[in-house]
């Protein structure tokens, strides 16, 4: 990780002095000496976007810190370009973390060297990356044809947009989105933030996409590690690429309720496992059915896939949810001799909460913590109702 300059210890070059060097007068322009707050420190941020993002074209980086950033303006755009996508240096547009990536990633496949841009002068970019990144206003995660959100609730990361933030973890209203504060907040305020979070929230689970029938192809990518001072909370993560078929030769690839079955194309033993374990998929296909009632989750935007291999439980493609049948029948599925526990509804039911907040943030970060915490709280009284309902083992 690259080693940010400390704007607390700046080392200014002195020029050596000239015997022959005439004194100003008032009217002649003095260079000021490079320093490490000016564009020195500018490049130095600069390293740990491209570092994050090595595809990404440099001017709009240099552009978008502007002069002396700060940690926190790296921060904010860091976030906006994860979700929104960013110009690259082909003269391209990358694609959002969430439109075509498993699960968490975000970063190239591949990493560079970190390499500084042209120092520019233009900050009014900076700013809209930084109102977006707090209202999370137009998210790319819904896809270029989804509908513009209301309005979004001013919940954010108390660090995320406030000087000096990035201790504690917790959570509240974004300084980004919301006046300065004067006295304390009323009971009132609270309940309407907490609304209109919840509102944010059911919005954006309605708003999953369809599975596509066709194949699963992504690449395994590699989510960068960042300096400490970021406090993003990830780490040097390696993320399974995907590379899956429509099961077609089970009721056409679809489950008795209707979830679409994948089986693995590097792995023949995926089909056969799947041919050979239809009650499961059967039995797996309930279970989320229930959970995606739980969830107002549209059925036809999850989907069950087989992975005999790799880590990968489930991931986020698109908006849409895919989990592995592999993980279910090891931990939950009873041979059909008893239906799934509510051990079971609960561990799939967090898993989706975990998946649903990448709709919203593509990392493991505190964000995404917070998102899948609210998630989890806010639809666990439809989950009790459903244990409730189990029969008993």
């Amino acid at each position: 990780s690259p080693n940010t300059p400390s704007t607390a210890q700046k080392s200014v070059a002195a020029s050596p002095s000239k015997p022959d060097t005439p004194t100003p007068t008032p009217n002649d322009t003095k260079k000021e000496p490079e320093t490490e707050s000016g564009p020195r420190a500018s490049n130095g941020m600069e390293e740990i976007l491209t570092q994050m993002f090595p595809d990404a074209d440099k001017d709009f980086i240099s552009n978008a810190l502007g002069k002396n950033p700060s940690l926190d303006d790296v921060r904010n755009l860091a976030e906006s370009m994860a979700q929104h996508g960013y110009p690259t240096s082909d003269g391209g547009n990358s694609k959002s973390a969430g439109d075509d990536a498993a699960s968490v990633a975000t970063a190239s496949t591949t990493p560079t060297s970190p390499s500084g841009g042209k120092e520019k002068k233009k900050k009014g970019l900076r700013g809209k990356l930084g109102k977006a990144f707090g209202g999370l206003r137009g998210s790319a995660f819904g896809g270029a044809t989804a509908p513009s959100p209301p309005k979004p609730p001013p919940f954010a990361p108390a660090g995320a947009a406030a000087a000096g933030g990035g201790g504690g973890g917790a959570f509240g209203p974004s300084h980004a989105t919301q006046k300065e504060q004067t006295g304390p907040a009323s009971p009132a305020q609270d309940a309407s933030s907490q609304a209109s979070l919840e509102r944010m929230l059911q919005q954006k689970v309605s708003q999953a996409a369809k599975v596509d029938s066709n194949e699963v192809n992504s690449p395994e990518t590699l989510l960068t590690s960042v300096p400490a001072e970021l406090d993003r909370g990830e780490t040097c993560e390696v993320i399974d690429g995907q590379s899956l078929r429509p099961f077609t030769e089970y009721r056409n690839g679809l489950t008795a309720s209707g979830i679409r079955i994948f089986a693995s194309k590097r792995e023949p033993a995926s089909s056969e496992i799947l041919s050979q374990q239809s009650a499961a998929v059967e039995s797996f296909g309930a279970v989320l059915t229930q959970l995606a009632h739980v969830y107002d989750l549209p059925l036809a935007s999850i989907a069950i896939f087989h992975e005999p291999s790799g880590n990968t439980i489930a991931f986020n493609r698109g908006r849409s949810v895919f989990y592995n049948l592999r993980f279910f029948y090891a931990l939950h599925y009873r041979n059909g001799q008893q239906p799934p526990s509510a051990e079971c509804y609960s561990y799939w039911f967090i898993t989706t909460a975990h998946e649903l907040s990448h709709n919203l943030v593509s990392a493991h970060n505190k964000e995404h913590g917070f998102y899948t915490e609210s998630y989890a709280s806010m639809y666990l009284p439809k989950l009790a109702v459903l244990i409730a309902s189990l029969p008993q083992s």
